[in-house]
């Protein structure tokens, strides 16, 4: 009987940990914001813990960015993922040595990809979404396509029916014996 529920503790617990377990596993995402006016389409990339879920855990540092432009050259200052609220936003500064992209700018040497309209969120949930973003300067609209992971479900379903049939099989082996 004890090492009966020692086995039920044992499951309810793996049962329990699952979630955080689960949404501690890295996400990848892809964001591409097509070309617009001299501005390069441009492709970040990065991965985060959260599913976001209010403001993400994701860094500037920890975002690649890539152009198609290969005389454009900047970097990720900062990042803002919002899933509950306005306020998404990809920051950049351009490399002093990238004229291409000095030009563009202007003297400020910075430029953001703001989500619009700026009450919106970002995805929280999996599939594929037509995102707006404003580039500024010099404020113009540009849609793109992201698609959002899929989160964890499948691993937590595999987990639990796992352990369903463990102790189901656990029962009926004390019922033979």
């Amino acid at each position: 009987m004890r090492k009966h529920l020692f086995t039920i503790g044992i499951v309810a617990v793996a049962i329990l940990l699952a979630p955080s377990i689960s949404s501690a596993r890295q996400k990848n995402y892809s964001v591409t914001i097509p070309k617009v006016l001299s501005y390069p389409t441009t492709n970040f990339t990065f991965s985060t813990n959260s599913f976001f879920e209010g403001l993400s855990s994701v860094k500037a540092l920890d975002v690649r960015v890539q152009f198609d432009n290969p005389n454009w050259s900047a970097s990720v200052t900062e990042v803002r993922l919002r899933g509950g609220g306005p306020g998404t936003y990809f920051k950049l500064a351009c490399a002093p040595t990238s004229a291409a992209c000095m030009k563009q700018v202007g003297p400020a040497g910075t430029y953001s990809y703001v989500l619009m309209p700026e009450g919106s969120a970002a995805p929280s949930k999996n599939g594929q979404y037509a995102l707006t973003w404003d580039v500024r300067p010099p404020g113009d609209v540009v849609a793109d396509i992201l698609v959002a992971p899929e989160p964890s479900t499948l691993p937590l379903l595999a987990l639990g029916l796992a352990g369903l049939f463990f102790v189901a099989s656990k029962k009926l082996a004390s019922n033979r014996g």
